[in-house]
């Protein structure tokens, strides 16, 4: 990951190791993604739970793990595109962890 200063310019160059091609994967620009840690807001409606965060914190990764704390987290698809996130209980499993981790 690369940052760029406001008001500076910034470019991309994807190179091939074959004369006349060249492939990215991806290239994704984002604008004024905070860096600081951030308190994630909870909601309770019927059996739906909604995890909400200031929207200047939008590319960030949510992730969740079930069971018991350790180091098998994996993000939650497309969340990294929004600021806010549902979800409908369930009893099994029965404790689920969430965190934001910056990109």
């Amino acid at each position: 990951m690369f940052s760029f200063d406001a008001g500076t310019n910034g470019s991309v160059t994807v190179r091939g190791g074959v004369p006349g091609y060249a492939v990215a994967d991806a290239v994704r620009w984002v604008e004024g993604v905070a860096t600081d840690p951030v308190t994630i807001a909870t909601g309770l409606t019927n059996s739906t739970l909604t995890l909400a965060w200031p929207p200047d914190h939008i590319g960030w990764r949510l992730q969740v793990q079930t069971n018991s704390p350790g180091t098998n987290w994996s993000d939650v698809a497309g969340a990294g595109a929004t600021n806010f996130f549902n979800t409908s209980l369930n009893h099994n499993p029965k404790a689920v962890f969430y965190r934001l981790v910056y990109p």
